[in-house]
């Protein structure tokens, strides 16, 4: 009788496979109920006639767009640029008074240069958008929103967004000089211009724009030869710090 062959240790130490386990009070080999079977051909079916019936979407390309045509520089477009509109504020008996070259600014506005005070600014915050309107010292009303803005804490500045915000002021700030015929002069105050354009246009300072200066160009004025070169004297300096002096809390409507 020929001698029984010694299995290796490694299969006689190996664990036996773990029996697979079926849910209790189930049978052992259930048939699949008919009823499943013919649910799971129906939802295949359905799918391949979806697949059928679904076309396939075609790859557009868009054509670029056409570059608009500018006006040159110093010109401008009565086509493209929309109509002007004046705006709803009117000028203040307080602003005319010294809204000329040469002025004399009273006491009280200069006063208030020295020594602001912003309780008119906590008042309106306070007394929120439908508040009854509060007045600065030329008489305009301050504007809720424009205030709320400016106490809100901002977000972090993203510095994408902050280079193409100084780009585009330097391109308002470069096309204000072609309408003014000084495009080289870039050490002029722009208050100096934004003056003379609300004089002009016998609208507020605080309401003087890009779109204003369009409009002045667009009327026929012009500064003469030799004009608004010179920088301001101190005397009209104060006056144009009184009307810059606050002009973006001012209200336009």
């Amino acid at each position: 009788m020929p001698a029984a062959r010694k299995r290796p240790a490694a299969v006689l130490d190996a664990p036996a496979p773990a029996a697979k386990r079926r849910a209790p009070g189930r049978p052992r080999n259930e048939p699949v109920a008919p009823a499943r079977k013919a649910g799971a051909r129906k939802a295949v079916a359905t799918l391949a006639r979806k697949a059928v019936a679904t076309p396939t979407p075609r790859a557009t390309t868009k054509k670029p767009a056409r570059a608009s045509k500018s006006a040159p520089s110093g010109e401008t477009s009565d086509e493209a640029a929309p109509a002007w509109i004046p705006p709803k504020v009117k000028r203040s008996a307080k602003e005319k008074a010294i809204g000329f070259p040469g002025a004399v600014v009273p006491d009280a506005l200069k006063r208030a240069l020295d020594n602001p005070s912003f309780k008119r600014e906590e008042k309106v915050l306070r007394l929120g958008p439908n508040g009854p309107p509060v007045r600065d010292e030329l008489g305009y009303r301050l504007s809720y929103d424009a205030l709320k803005k400016s106490r809100t804490r901002r977000a972090p500045r993203d510095m994408t967004k902050f280079m193409a915000m100084l780009d585009e002021d330097e391109r308002i700030a470069r096309r204000k000089r072609e309408l003014m015929g000084q495009p080289d002069n870039k050490d002029m105050p722009e208050a100096v211009w934004t003056d003379r354009v609300a004089r002009d246009l016998d609208i507020p300072f605080h309401c003087v724009e890009l779109p204003e200066f369009e409009e002045w160009y667009r009327r026929g004025f012009r500064l003469q030869p030799g004009e608004l070169i010179e920088r301001p004297s101190k005397e009209e300096r104060l006056r144009l710090d009184v009307l810059m002096t606050g002009c973006v809390f001012r209200s336009k409507v």
